[in-house]
């Protein structure tokens, strides 16, 4: 089909305007494009392909449903294989029903009351029948009352519609709650009336439409339409037999699931399922698009006032320049300018001066069309079951169709995963994909030993992939499981003065296997989920590994018992200063093999040097409290020796105690300052040796 298309371009049309549907080449008596060829795809599309023959100057007329108008609009191809081409595809437009009603004398479109319908046909003459006799007039208007309450106190008023009617020279309202009918005695606008309920019982009746194809040509020609439109996606199932007696071989039988869907039987057709996943989207393409212009006012020129001048103060000896229009602006009056036909300088343009105005713009488009392109590539690639023998299908019908039938290799296994079931594994198969085919996703019934096992669910496995399937609890397993968290340092190193420690943290997961079947041994595979940042320290090998699981393989033996070990480890940093760990850790850690001889003797050598600033600013601290003590007892001093008499011998043994603090608050002065260098010089080594300070 593909090859047809490109050898034949020049005969091609894309029809934009043509929509066919399954059933949509039958003519009333005999088909002249039978429908030879579908192929339908997992997106909830199908491809529909008819050929036939056709003589001499040929017209095909197509009948389609029109759901599926738009998905066949932007995918119709019609070919005439022989010479011939095709001239024409010609259908009936969509206008919008809203539209169409439009154009009436009645407007019915929004399904208007009676009020409102009478309202539309103000200056018509009408016949109105009430209960207090007919009223014959012209419409002059529909108007809402609001009607006081006749119930009593307490009721609520109401509002009545009423239609002013003009009837000879008097004018008369009419509650429309007392008509009981009316008659337009506008003939034509009547007749309008009953055209426009037709069309709204024609537009809920009719579910089809109906394409011309015209052919030109001379003799009998081959012609060949294709599209593409909405179907139901077929469907997969399997069956899975395992065999009584020990083998790695299994057999494998699958069927597609076909529904007709359309207005008309499948016969002997061609049926290919295509298992990928194009890109497929809806598009009104049916309907008449309708853009919103806007509305401009009539240009006209405005009126002249008057002005009052201001007075002269001095001549001008210069023009002031007006300001050129910026970049933007220029761009935009050049493109008004060119659109109305004048030049910059007001100067209407010739027809050749306009082309080349716009050519600019035209530039500019073809330049942002460039840039707005896409890049496209290959997503993947698609697999297509071909059913070998025609197939019939009637409309509205369904069908199974044999897809699959190939042995498969595989294995007996139980699948643990403690948030499927907690206490024992799932009954299971690994298997191999060796049928030579693509499976699509889809459930699986298993049957063992010739008897129903359980069901099971396939994702898509491409040929040659292992997927791994569980369709029964194993209740003659048990399963134990135990997880024990814990923490420990690793290694402690020294970069740039500070001490890193890389702690390792651990998860020892501990599966116990009891396997109660003393006629047949199993193989486990426990699943553990993964988590981020941890990796696995034992065992050594994993069995298999997913996006979120990891898979662990064990041999239990019949009616014995074993355990699984998982151990996953993750390693975290932390940072911290040198002088804020003891020497006695740091040992600990070197007996422990975590800490080397470097890292010790750096640590030691900085404990030393962190002593010496501790001594002297405990030295610092023991002044200081010695010069505090003095301050308060000077205070306590003051208070008392102000109520003694001068020539005391207490005033005189508190002034002799004044003097002697006063000379040893100088002397902790002179210390304090001599030991505050000594804390610098300290403070300053300690800080030389730690800024580079490196050990491993």
């Amino acid at each position: 089909m593909h090859n047809q298309i490109v050898r034949t371009a020049g005969r091609v049309l894309v029809a934009a305007g043509a929509v066919v549907s399954s059933a949509s080449l039958y003519a009333a008596e005999a088909p002249e494009l039978p429908l030879r060829s579908i192929t339908l795809y997992l997106s909830g599309v199908g491809s529909f392909e008819h050929e036939g023959v056709i003589d001499g100057d040929a017209r095909v007329s197509l009948v389609f449903d029109r759901e599926r108008v738009n998905d066949v609009l932007k995918s119709l191809v019609v070919l005439d294989l022989d010479g011939g081409r095709v001239t024409s595809a010609g259908f009936a437009t969509n206008e919008p029903l809203e539209r169409r009603l439009a154009a009436f004398g009645v407007n019915i479109a929004d399904n208007p009351s009676l009020g409102r319908l009478l309202g539309q046909l103000r200056g018509e003459g009408i016949r109105l029948t009430t209960s207090e006799g007919p009223v014959e007039g012209t419409i002059l208007g529909v108007e809402s009352r609001v009607i006081a309450p006749s119930g009593g106190a307490g009721a609520a008023p109401s509002t009545e519609t009423f239609l002013n009617v003009l009837s000879g020279a008097r004018m008369r309202s009419v509650a429309l709650s007392r008509v009981s009918s009316f008659e337009l005695l506008d003939e034509a606008l009547a007749a309008d009336l009953h055209a426009a309920l037709a069309m709204v019982a024609d537009q809920r009746g009719d579910t089809s439409a109906t394409i011309d194809l015209a052919f030109t040509g001379a003799g009998e020609r081959r012609a060949v339409v294709a599209y593409v439109h909405e179907t139901p996606v077929w469907k997969t199932t399997y069956r899975l037999v395992l065999p009584e007696e020990t083998s790695d071989t299994f057999n494998m039988q699958g069927w597609a699931i076909v529904e007709n869907t359309t207005s008309s039987d499948w016969e002997n057709v061609r049926l290919s399922l295509v298992s990928g996943n194009p890109v497929s989207f809806k598009m009104n393409l049916h309907d008449p698009l309708f853009l919103t212009r806007p509305t401009l006012p009539v240009p006209v020129m405005g009126s002249l006032v008057s002005r009052v001048y201001d007075t002269t103060i001095s001549a001008a000896t210069g023009a002031k320049a007006e300001s050129a229009p910026s970049a933007p602006m220029r761009m935009d009056m050049r493109m008004r300018e060119s659109a109305r036909g004048v030049d910059h300088d007001g100067q209407a343009l010739s027809p050749g001066q306009r082309a080349e105005a716009f050519a600019l713009s035209a530039d500019a488009l073809e330049q942002y069309a460039a840039q707005a392109q896409v890049t496209g590539g290959e997503v993947g690639q698609m697999f297509r079951y071909t059913v070998d023998a025609p197939v019939t299908i009637e409309r509205q019908r369904s069908a199974m169709l044999p897809i699959v039938h190939a042995p498969v290799q595989g294995r007996r296994i139980s699948i643990y995963n403690a948030s499927d079931l907690r206490g024992h594994p799932m009954r299971g198969v690994e298997l191999t994909n060796t049928s030579g085919v693509d499976l699509t996703a889809g459930p699986i019934t298993v049957f063992d030993g010739g008897a129903y096992a359980g069901d099971a669910q396939i994702g898509f496995t491409s040929r040659g992939q292992d997927r791994v399937l569980s369709y029964a609890a194993d209740l003659d397993v048990r399963v134990v499981m135990e997880s024990e968290p814990s923490q420990d340092v690793r290694r402690l190193t020294i970069s740039d003065g500070m001490i890193q420690q890389e702690n390792v943290r651990r998860i020892t997961t501990t599966y116990r296997i009891v396997n109660r079947d003393n006629a047949r041994g199993r193989t486990v595979l426990v699943e553990q989920p993964k988590r981020f940042g941890w990796e696995i320290a034992a065992p050594e090998s994993i069995a298999s590994e997913s996006e979120h699981l990891r898979r662990f393989e064990v041999e239990v033996e019949a009616g014995q018992e074993t355990s699984l070990l998982v151990v996953e480890e993750r390693t975290d940093w932390s940072r911290f200063e040198v002088t804020s760990i003891d020497l006695p850790t740091v040992l600990s850690y070197a007996q422990r093999g975590k800490a080397s001889d470097e890292v010790v003797r750096a640590i030691r050598r900085a404990a030393e040097l962190q002593s010496r600033v501790n001594a002297v600013q405990s030295e610092i601290r023991r002044l200081d409290a010695e010069r505090d003590a003095i301050f308060a007892d000077q205070a306590r001093i003051r208070g008392n020796i102000q109520r003694l008499q001068q020539n005391s011998e207490l005033y005189a043994r508190y002034v002799q105690t004044l003097s002697e603090q006063e000379n040893r608050l100088v002397e902790i002065s002179d210390e304090r300052a001599k030991v505050a260098a000594e804390l610098r010089e300290a403070q300053s080594a300690l800080e030389a040796y730690l800024k580079n300070l490196n050990a491993s």
